[in-house]
């Protein structure tokens, strides 16, 4: 359903359902890297609900500061803006940064599927002219990619928390292609390339179906941490898609 007929099942105006769902993009982003499938997300709930995501701001269940920054500045005047304690009243966090970045234009990669740093390797697909599918070794990617928040005050307490995340992997991808001429030894191509500890290899049908058993391995009950379930769920759903794709590109 889009705006107008989930509007229209409701009752409602198509405006207040665009409000919702800009509320909802922020919400969900927290649960995806991908803004496509967090509108999915926010429209789902709001086939059922047309107020779903103001419900759950008063319940208290949203902690998202961008969600709670944009739900205010569209009802500005709601009923918590005079409450001192709530989420959407605190001041902003950080912004998180990171010191090499690219834009997606300048990116030579895109994300096949981000296998975060529990696979100790993530999948890229290259832009053309680079074309097929990469592997990217994430076990040392420089702290230079890396997101970084700070959170530490004028006095200097507090914490510096370092994430890797798909845009690590595309601006690090970008960088090790870009410099081959200067440090041809970090790219390298298929099982070969892998086998020498080439920190970019291009994937063949060998490789894939090394990768393939590896990530299998992962997937086996009791292979993952149990006391992360949100998270371990996550990393399946990644390792599925990442075998799924890698099966119907080499047709293993």
């Amino acid at each position: 359903m889009d705006i107008k007929a989930i509007a229209k099942a409701h009752g409602v105006n198509p405006k207040s359902i665009e409000k919702q769902l800009r509320v909802g993009v922020a919400v969900e982003m927290e649960h995806t890297n991908s803004e496509a499938k967090a509108e999915e997300i926010a429209m789902d709930h709001l086939a059922e609900d047309p107020r779903y995501y103001t419900k759950l701001v008063r319940k208290g269940f949203v902690d998202e500061p961008k969600a709670l920054k944009i739900h205010k500045e569209i009802y500005e005047g709601d009923w918590f803006d005079k409450l001192s304690y709530h989420p959407a009243n605190q001041p902003d966090g950080p912004d998180p940064n990171r010191e090499i970045e690219y834009t997606p234009a300048q990116q030579k990669f895109s994300t096949m599927a981000f296998l975060g740093d529990r696979m100790g390797f993530t999948l890229l697909h290259g832009k053309d002219p680079i074309g097929g599918v990469w592997m990217l070794n994430t076990d040392d990617v420089p702290e230079d990619y890396l997101l970084v928040t700070d959170y530490t005050d004028e006095d200097g307490y507090g914490e510096v928390e370092r994430e890797l995340d798909d845009e690590s992997c595309l601006n690090y991808a970008t960088d090790l292609w870009d410099s081959q001429n200067r440090e041809p030894d970090n790219v390298g191509e298929g099982m070969e390339g892998y086998e020498d500890g080439k920190l970019l290899c291009r994937v063949d049908v060998e490789l894939a179906e090394e990768l393939i058993r590896d990530m299998g391995r992962t997937l086996k009950p009791g292979s993952l941490s149990t006391n992360r379930p949100a998270e371990n769920a996550e990393v399946r759903k990644a390792i599925s898609l990442a075998v799924y794709e890698l099966n119907k590109l080499f047709s293993l």
